[in-house]
């Protein structure tokens, strides 16, 4: 683990299983956030029991505080201002677009994971995109805007290729998660140098 990096402090919004693999790349890295912010609670399977998303999960084992905003609005926003001053927050697959006041709340801004090679494959379902239209794939991290996975890219790396003489595509849930263990490696050589 590697100590220099704890002095970055930063909130991470994000919710399903490729949130956690980040988490556990950052974590490698020496990279803790001080919050996690994920989406409430829901219920699930046959049963409808409630359960909490995969990165709260991840958070209470490594005892990190967590948010559950049902809205992102001004109440919410003074409750993350009191956990911390940020240097920056960081954005993989919350499932939220965020305001531009709370993207421009941390000293350093927000960036964001996206499992896809920008401008391609932009929107919710990049992984199945880029599978669909045969296609190389990789992360990229951007200065998050207000707008759907928009923004000027800061880092980018190419992760998979294929083609129908290679065998064609990768399985999505394979490639999804080599592209959220490449993210996080992504984004912890990232974000020390975009927060110095």
């Amino acid at each position: 683990m590697n100590k220099e990096n704890n002095n970055i402090s930063f909130a991470f919004f994000g919710t399903p299983k490729i949130a956690t693999t980040v988490l556990n790349k950052l974590e490698e890295s020496g990279l803790l956030p001080t919050v996690v912010v994920t989406n409430p609670d829901k219920p699930k399977g046959r049963g409808q029991e409630i359960q909490p998303p995969p990165a709260k999960q991840w958070a209470h084992g490594h005892n990190i505080s967590v948010l559950q905003p049902t809205d992102i609005d001004q109440t919410f926003m003074n409750a993350l201002a009191d956990v911390d001053d940020f240097d920056v927050f960081v954005v993989v697959a919350y499932g939220k677009i965020l305001p531009k006041a709370l993207i421009d709340m941390p000293r350093c801004g927000t960036v964001n994971m996206h499992p896809s090679l920008l401008p391609k494959e932009r929107g919710a379902a990049p992984v199945r995109g880029a599978i669909l239209h045969e296609d190389k794939t990789g992360v990229s991290i951007m200065q998050l805007d207000e707008q759907l996975d928009h923004g000027p890219v800061i880092a980018q790396k190419q992760v998979a290729e294929w083609s129908k003489e290679s065998g064609g595509p990768p399985k999505a849930a394979g490639l999804q998660e080599k592209l959220a263990k490449a993210g996080g490696e992504l984004l912890a050589q990232v974000l020390p140098r975009w927060t110095g």
